[in-house]
């Protein structure tokens, strides 16, 4: 029992506790209203207004609800997974870090929360405490941790076990395609198998936030569409919430600031912060509206500079922003989406303190910050003077509160260019609606390009309480003129919803997505995502995509980009950079259903795909949501991102990548001191040294010389303050890290890091063992979700019995490496062989010695033994039981793989006491789709994912377990 019951009435000191200041007042507004009434479906606050609390209010509510105690214990109404939508990767970064700061304070609220996953204790916590009284709500039992945040990626940083427990809290933080591709059953980048667990961890239990999103309504409305066609029960359902900084007059159900926020001593000054906007009317070439627009946005922001102050320029495309960079003197910084997760961690070392709310000015000239679109939600900068482009209403709202953002400047002016002859954007006609509304208000100044005459008179009041009631003065016409013409939504039908359950096998001709999660005539363009890898030197090109595919590309060290702009770089077609920051809105000239661009197929590069073969293709091959692999010198990126003029080298960040998490790996060799050298050049010699010392030393490696590599590493990592990606990488090789030599390649590694080569393999285990075990952490999971008894009890079951079908002797033969002698004399069936499970060639090697059928699975046999376990019981649901164990590896949803046994065997087993002897003659599961439909109609479309999460998850945790 807690020491003290959590009332809402302690959000207050949690935040204070948490971040070191208390909330505003709309945000304790909010807690009373969650735990009275449930979420509102719209937060309406305006920026700097703290909308990313949010999460600590989902998360303060949660720990409230499921620390009820005595009586008051019940299923728990707060949702269990938490989705920050936003398509900003800057607001992204921001988010996660809240997050993982949430995270990571709770956990260390606690005190030893465990001893091991099977002997789990009470945590103890600190009287008085809130974070701990919170943390300790939170636990469940026989779990390692409270509350996990993660970012969703695609690939090695994005996998079926993101969470590990299925009654765990936890926060993630992605787009409206990321969140929505997945909740829908179609999840991209990480293998067909996977996409039912994401469904059921995106699509039940959860909350999904959607902040300034383009598409949000239409997602919003999508989504709830589904789920009205669905038989999931109304309690498991995903609570959407939308947030803006633009109130709609009238919108029903939003939840906004009142009179308390603006007499706040914080939030009124903000909400008053003085802020004067200048309409700009430049006379653009027409001939180069690019190059003349580019100038007067310097101009610009030179004339508004002044010594120590941070002025923000913000471009509506990438091409145009690296104009501005390259015009601009002195400290400079650029900001876009268009980059690497790694290379913006880096770079918020050098500009976040210089920029963040309420800095401090520094002398020795203005810095300035050029960004854009990716500037426009929930970014923590603040600007002491301002020039923009031209942007429909929601965006512009969004570019000023980056403006004086804690209100103490007096006189903070923002200055908005509009281009009389500039190139249209997909939503310019909304931009040009919002500035015949602002001239309408303010006369503009006219202007030359480069020209900046002295700006006269007060300017257009623009603090928030302004805005807003400029905006409260709109109608509704008015309002949607100035946002863009919506798409037109798709009707969610029930053929769509069950073509989309089908995931293993898919349907041939696929149901896209799309049009469901962003309507029609959206502009929405499909994305690739482009990293870098070096080439050594007398590497083939097949040698080199060897290399690759052993050691998998990550998301940080990725850039997404749309197709349409990959294709005219790669093909060498002039403009490529003309692409606006946002994935919503296409750029001059781009159309999001062109094809391959004219001008042939370019060079050859390397798709990576994580659940098929990597190959070299053209340009012209690349297909939407792939990722593309190319060699360092081909050029293409610097510090700042996607540079697709530039020439020079690319670093390769590879060997930065996954040190947070404990999934380290290095390659030892000069990509890594490359990195490190451009990242932190007081550290280079050192690594250096490192470097050589382990490539002269001789393999195989023993625990000695591991330890004394690991030794080393920990120097490096304590050598200097700070968290950044090569200390936290150094730190977990450290901590646990093992030297291995694989196709010529040398590497460190540490924790679960992903290879598709050698890793430390884990130990044998017996069939019974390992199905207990998963058997009691499913059981586990059931309980700590409420589920009734009957329910419980199948999920238990079909968990106690997933592997039974490893009991054909040839599956038996396999896990002994092939040795049928060594099998026949095994006391007990395996079900873990101990063996390295990426040595490919010794599996195949193995199976066919056993005469295992290829292509078979084991879940095939595993399931009619079930069915023989469940015949004729009524006190369960033996539908239930048998397509648990079937689906337990991703597939018969709805057919396990039909083949055919060539070589059937005899299998004697004891069912209920009873001797049974089974035939392996029977492969195919006839009565399966009917099965699975039966099942979808009865606990819901994601009801049943849910419940095969429960058992796979399961599995997967307990596997891990006994590799570490």
């Amino acid at each position: 029992m807690l020491e003290l019951e959590l009332e809402p009435g302690d959000f207050t000191a949690f935040c204070r506790e948490m971040h070191g200041y208390e909330p505003f007042p709309w945000q304790t507004a909010l807690v009373d209203r969650v735990v009275k009434d449930g979420w509102p479906r719209a937060i309406t606050v305006p920026t700097g207004l703290g909308k990313t609390c949010v999460l600590d209010v989902a998360v303060f509510t949660a720990a409230l609800e499921r620390g009820r105690t005595g009586a008051e214990v019940r299923p728990s109404r707060a949702p269990l997974r938490i989705f920050y939508v936003v398509d900003r990767r800057l607001v992204s970064d921001e988010a996660y870090d809240h997050a993982a700061r949430l995270a990571r304070t709770l956990r260390s609220a606690l005190s030893d929360p465990y001893t091991g996953p099977t002997t789990p204790t009470v945590p103890v916590v600190a009287v008085g405490t809130v974070t701990g009284r919170v943390a300790r709500a939170l636990w469940r039992e026989g779990d390692t941790d409270v509350l996990e945040a993660t970012r969703m990626r695609g690939g090695v940083t994005w996998s079926s076990n993101w969470l590990e427990r299925p009654d765990r809290l936890a926060v993630a933080v992605g787009t409206v395609d990321q969140v929505g591709s997945r909740l829908l059953f179609r999840g991209s980048g990480t293998g067909t198998r996977r996409r039912s667990i994401d469904a059921a961890l995106t699509g039940t239990d959860s909350l999904i936030v959607i902040d300034e999103a383009h598409g949000a309504e239409e997602f919003a409305a999508g989504v709830r569409a589904a789920f009205a066609l669905d038989g999931t029960p109304e309690d498991l359902r995903p609570v959407l919430v939308t947030m803006s900084a633009v109130a709609d007059r009238g919108s029903a159900d939003a939840h906004g600031i009142t009179g308390d926020d603006e007499r706040h001593p914080v939030a009124g000054p903000r909400l008053r912060s003085a802020k004067w906007l200048y309409p700009v009317e430049v006379g653009t070439d027409a001939a180069g509206p690019d190059r003349s627009m580019a100038a007067s946005l310097a101009a610009w922001a030179q004339q508004l500079a002044a010594d120590g102050q941070v002025v923000g320029v913000v471009c509506n495309t990438l091409g145009r922003a690296r104009a501005v960079l390259e015009l601009l003197p002195g400290e400079k910084v650029l900001l876009t989406g268009r980059s690497r997760a790694l290379d913006r961690e880096y770079l918020r070392g050098h500009w976040y303190d210089r920029t963040k709310a309420g800095h401090e000015p520094r002398p020795g000239g203005p810095f300035h910050v050029v960004t854009t679109q990716t500037v426009e939600a929930g970014t923590d900068l603040d600007f002491d003077a301002l020039v923009t482009e031209a942007a429909p209403l929601p965006a512009l709202v969004q570019r000023l509160g980056r403006l004086n953002r804690v209100g103490r400047r007096t006189d903070a002016r923002a200055v908005v260019l509009h281009g009389t002859a500039d190139v249209p954007m997909a939503h310019s006609e909304a931009s040009d609606v919002t500035w015949r509304l602002l001239t309408g208000l303010c006369p503009p100044v006219l202007t030359g390009p480069g020209e900046t005459p002295e700006l006269t008179g007060s300017g257009l009041a623009v603090s928030p309480a302004a805005l807003r009631r400029l905006t409260a003065g709109l109608d509704a016409t008015e309002r949607q003129a100035m946002r863009g013409s919506p798409p037109a939504r798709t009707p969610v039908h029930a053929a769509a919803l069950d073509a989309w359950v089908r995931t293993k096998p898919a349907p041939d001709v696929d149901e896209p997505v799309a049009p469901y999660l962003h309507g029609i005539g959206a502009g929405a363009r499909p994305v690739v995502s482009v990293a870098w890898r070096t080439r050594e030197a007398g590497r083939t090109a097949e040698e080199w995509r060897d290399t690759v595919n052993l050691f998998p590309p990550a998301a940080e060290e990725s850039v997404e980009l749309p197709l349409h702009a990959v294709r005219r770089w790669l093909t060498g077609t002039p403009d490529a950079a003309a692409i606006s920051d946002d994935d919503a809105f296409p750029g001059p000239g781009e159309r999001p259903s062109d094809g391959p661009p004219e001008g042939g197929s370019g060079v050859e590069v390397l798709r990576y795909r994580f659940d098929a073969a990597t190959a070299i293709v053209t340009p012209d091959d690349i297909e939407a949501d792939d990722l593309v692999v190319l060699p360092t010198s081909f050029g293409g990126c610097d510090a700042y991102g996607w540079h697709p003029d530039a020439t020079d080298p690319v670093i390769d960040v590879a060997d930065l990548v996954g040190g947070g998490d404990e999934r380290a790996v290095v390659r030892i060799g000069p990509a890594l001191a490359t990195a490190v050298r451009v990242s932190d050049p007081a550290l280079a010699s050192r690594v250096e040294r490192l470097i050589a010392d382990i490539a002269a030393d001789t393999a195989p490696f023993t625990a000695e010389q591991e330890t004394r590599y690991r030794d080393r590493f920990a120097e490096l990592a304590g050598s200097a303050p700070g968290d950044v990606p090569h200390l936290r990488v150094f730190s977990a090789l450290a901590r646990g890290g093992r030297l291995l030599t694989v196709n010529g390649l040398r590497l460190f590694v540490a924790g679960h890091a992903v290879l598709n080569g050698p890793s430390t393999a884990g130990l044998p285990q017996t069939l019974a063992e390992h199905q207990a075990e998963v058997s009691a952490a499913a059981g586990l999971y059931a309980r700590n979700l409420h589920l009734d008894g009957r329910t419980t009890a199948a999920v238990a079951l079909a968990a106690a019995l997933h592997d039974e079908g490893k009991r054909d002797p040839r599956f038996q033969t396999m896990l002994h490496g092939g040795d049928e002698d060594a099998a026949l004399a095994a006391p007990e069936p395996l079900a873990k062989s101990g063996t390295d499970p990426a040595d490919r060639a010794g599996s195949g090697k193995a199976r066919r010695a056993s005469g295992y059928p290829q292509g078979m699975r084991h879940e095939a046999l595993s399931a009619r033994i079930a069915a023989l376990h469940t015949a004729g019981r009524d006190d369960i649901d033996t539908d239930l039981v048998i397509h648990l164990v079937a689906s337990h590896h991703g597939f018969a949803r709805p057919l396990l793989p039909p083949v055919a046994d060539p070589d059937p065997r005899l299998l004697p087993l004891t069912i209920a006491g009873r001797e049974v002897v089974l035939g392996t003659a029977e492969t195919v599961d006839r009565a399966g789709p009917a099965r699975f439909d039966a099942l979808n109609r009865r606990y819901g479309r994601w009801g049943l994912a849910r419940l095969e999460a429960l058992v796979r998850l399961a599995d997967v945790y307990c596997s891990i377990q006994r590799e570490i």
